[in-house]
């Protein structure tokens, strides 16, 4: 039992790791997005 939550604690922090990273890349083509392409999607959301 404490072996399994062992292994579960440490599946959650590498998916944590994987999140940080996915996010860090979303904000950087974001940043990316600003010329010009960001303010046309927001425009066909209305």
């Amino acid at each position: 039992m404490n072996l399994q939550i062992k292994r579960q604690a440490k599946t959650i922090k590498e998916y944590e790791q994987i999140i940080d990273k996915m996010k860090s890349q979303i904000e950087k083509s974001q940043l990316g997005e600003k010329g010009g392409s960001a303010e046309n999607s927001t425009h066909s959301l209305q």
